[in-house]
């Protein structure tokens, strides 16, 4: 009887040391590992996380550590974000007590309506409990703080739905050109999307092109990028692409990059694309235009394809026009003739002198004896200047739109 009444509570304690790993395990938005908590506050911080999620949508959890491995906070972040399964939209705190150090991770919709500056706000809220070890009450202001922010974003659904109304374009069913400010016949816009989209094909990136009269009063750059995103552009994962805006109201262009795209085109690429472009817009040849930009979007891929994208000093190498050549030429010869002229005046009255024996006065110089020594040479060295000696360090300069995500990109005028 002893020893059944020693089972049984051996096996009752066993069953109470689980349980809290049994409850953690049915919570989908709270893992914590590090003990922080107790089981009735971990199921109603997961309560109060699923019903702001759900509201949301947007995936809002919290993960405590006290060993992360080798790994760092962000990359641990990183990882358990996947490993739960949650949402392309998110945000998740992870708190690592054996370091003492937070971190917040965002992503989509809650890259979009929590910033770094957000963050760094809610994070001044919820760290002084942490420190005081009060626990529960640090979790529950960050899930507050959360809902707060994502209610205040911005609804990108209407934002998109917004700027595509306006694109009267999308009725030519053209992926890849929309065409809104009508630069180009009907033939010319089909042959443009069909040229276009094998390129995209054969690259694996996008490039689009888009034409307006009306940018919604939006600066061409956030105009482009929301664009981007409206209508879906982006190959692959990281949404690979490059979009092309023209703005007919202020005759300026600009050229939006995402993902791979930020490789591929860098400051210095893109301005060499817009110096070859502006010609053609300037004397409204529009098709000419487009067309070298495809063209020109396709070797600049393949070049980062093969892990040297066309950058400072590394650009394509600029040919001059066929006339410069015997211009040169003539405009040396003109100048030779003039200072040869010129010298040959200055010598009229000169005669040829075999020696120097004339230029002696006689009995004036007696040389007994003549050393040659070799006293000293002076070399002075000038540093040429190279392309590699450009200010720029060269890559993309990146922009944040709307929703957060990130862009490479530029342009210009005509």
């Amino acid at each position: 009887m002893k020893k059944l009444s020693i089972l049984c509570s051996s096996l009752l304690l066993a069953l109470m040391m689980c349980f809290p790993v049994f409850a953690s395990e049915d919570l989908r938005y709270v893992e914590d590992n590090a003990g922080l908590l107790t089981v009735s506050e971990q199921q109603e911080l997961n309560d109060t996380l699923t019903e702001i999620s759900e509201r949301q949508g947007v995936d809002v959890g919290v993960i405590t550590a006290n060993d992360m491995g080798d790994k760092s906070i962000e990359d641990y972040a990183k990882a358990k974000y996947e490993e739960r399964g949650y949402g392309d939209d998110g945000v998740l705190l992870v708190v690592n007590m054996e370091v003492r150090e937070w971190w917040m991770s965002t992503y989509g919709k809650g890259t979009s309506a929590i910033s770094s500056e957000d963050i760094s706000t809610i994070g001044s809220e919820f760290a002084p409990y942490l420190s005081g070890k009060e626990y529960a009450d640090a979790f529950e202001t960050y899930a507050r703080l959360c809902d707060d922010y994502i209610t205040r974003a911005p609804n990108l659904s209407e934002e998109y739905a917004q700027a595509l109304s306006g694109l009267t374009s999308l009725q030519d069913g053209l992926r890849c050109v929309n065409d809104d400010a009508r630069l180009l016949t009907e033939d010319e816009r089909k042959e443009l999307n069909d040229t276009l989209t094998q390129i995209g094909k054969r690259q694996g990136l996008d490039v689009a092109i888009l034409t307006t009269k009306d940018t919604g009063g939006k600066a061409l750059l956030d105009y482009a990028m929301t664009m981007y995103e409206a209508l879906e552009y982006g190959q692959g994962k990281n949404k690979d692409g490059i979009l092309l805006v023209v703005n007919m109201e202020t005759r300026k262009f600009w050229m939006a990059t995402h993902g791979y795209g930020i490789t591929a085109f860098t400051d210095a690429g893109i301005s060499y694309i817009s110096e070859k472009l502006g010609p053609s817009f300037k004397k409204e040849k529009y098709m000419k235009a487009f067309t070298t930009f495809g063209s020109l979007c396709e070797k600049f891929v393949e070049k980062a394809h093969n892990g040297k994208p066309y950058d400072v000093g590394n650009m394509p190498f600029k040919w001059l026009p066929w006339y410069c050549v015997p211009i040169s030429l003539l405009v040396g010869f003109v100048c030779a003739v003039f200072v040869v002229s010129k010298k040959r005046e200055q010598l009229h009255s000169v005669s040829f002198e075999d020696k120097a024996h004339n230029y002696m006065k006689k009995n004036t110089l007696k040389m007994k004896e003549s050393h040659d020594y070799f006293l000293y040479h002076t070399i002075t060295r000038h540093r040429i200047k190279s392309d590699d000696d450009d200010s720029s360090s060269g890559g993309s300069s990146t922009f944040t739109s709307s929703s957060g995500d990130t862009y490479g990109g530029g342009g210009g005028s005509f």
